[in-house]
C-alpha cells in the first residue's frame, strides 16, 4: 500500500506545451491525453506503456530557468506537512489546495530554493507499482542543492525520510534519502559554477542511454553530462529539453 514519502507524479512546468508534448513523445515514446481540468482549461496527461505518470502545465517564461519538473511526493496531511515545510524554512509556494476528484497539494521549495509538492490522494491507496517498469518511466529522483546537511533536516522534517550516504571516490558523498529502509532519492552537492539553481531532477529509463542520448539532441536538447558510468550502478546521461527542463537518463547494470 502507498505510505507517505513516496514519489508518485510528476509535472513538467513548460513555456512550450506542445513543443514538449512533441520532444518527449520523440525521445520516450510518451502519449498525452487532455483532462478536462474545467475553468483551467485542458491538463495533458502523460502515459507510458499502460502508466499515467504525470502531466504539463503551461508557464510563461520568465528570466533565468523557467521549465522545471516538478515531482509529488506523499504525506499523510497536506497541511501538516505544509506547516512543517514552512517551520523547516522552506516557503509555500502554492498553499493547501485541492483538485477536484483526485487529491490535495502544495508546492513547496526547501530553504536552498528546489521545488516540490506535497500530495494527498481522494481516491484510495494504490501499491506500488509490480513487475519490469517500462521504458519512459521515472526509475529515479535527485536533489542538486547548494546544502546537503541543510536539505536533509528539511526533507526528513516534511517527508519522515530517512538518510544514508554512498562513498563515490573523486565525486565525493552520494546522499540517499530513504522510506521504508529503501531507497527513495538521491542528493548531490551541485558545483559552485551552476549555473542553475537547486532542483529535483527526474531520471527516465531507457533501453540505450547512447542511442537516447543522440536523439535527444537530435530533437533540440542539450547536453549537460554526457553519457557515462557509475560503476555497479548503471549508464546515465544528463540533458536540458528545448524549453531548459532538466532530466537525466538512465539504464541500470543489470537491465
Amino acid at each position: 500500500m502507498s505510505t507517505p514519502g513516496r514519489f508518485v507524479w510528476y509535472d513538467l512546468m513548460t513555456t512550450d506545451v506542445e513543443g514538449s508534448k512533441a520532444f518527449y513523445s520523440g525521445l520516450l515514446g510518451w502519449t498525452t491525453n487532455d483532462f478536462d481540468m474545467g475553468e483551467a482549461g485542458p491538463y495533458p496527461m502523460i502515459r507510458t506503456g499502460d502508466l499515467d505518470i504525470g502531466g504539463m502545465v503551461a508557464v510563461e517564461a520568465a528570466p533565468g530557468p523557467t521549465s522545471r519538473w516538478v515531482a509529488y511526493v506523499t504525506v499523510d496531511d497536506v497541511d501538516d506537512a505544509t506547516a512543517r515545510a514552512a517551520a523547516a524554512g522552506g516557503t509555500v509556494r502554492i498553499p493547501p489546495t485541492p483538485i477536484p476528484n483526485v487529491g490535495r497539494f502544495a508546492e513547496l521549495a526547501d530553504p536552498q530554493g528546489a521545488v516540490i509538492s506535497a500530495f494527498v490522494s481522494a481516491n484510495p491507496p494504490m501499491p506500488d507499482p509490480a513487475g519490469p517498469p517500462p521504458v519512459g518511466i521515472v526509475c529515479w529522483n535527485e536533489l542538486l542543492t547548494t546544502d546537503p546537511a541543510g536539505a536533509v533536516a528539511f526533507y526528513q522534517s516534511v517527508f519522515g525520510w530517512g538518510h544514508g550516504t554512498m562513498d563515490m571516490g573523486p565525486a565525493g558523498l552520494y546522499h540517499l534519502f530513504k522510506r521504508d529502509d529503501k531507497d527513495v532519492a538521491g542528493m548531490m552537492q551541485m558545483p559552485p559554477d551552476a549555473a542553475a539553481p537547486p532542483l529535483w531532477m527526474p531520471y527516465f529509463l531507457v533501453a540505450d542511454v547512447d542511442a537516447s542520448f543522440a536523439t535527444a539532441l537530435s530533437l533540440g536538447a542539450m547536453a549537460f553530462v554526457p553519457p557515462r558510468d557509475i560503476p555497479q550502478v548503471g549508464r546515465f546521461a544528463v540533458l536540458g529539453d528545448p524549453t531548459g527542463a532538466s532530466f537525466a537518463l538512465f539504464k541500470d547494470v543489470k537491465a
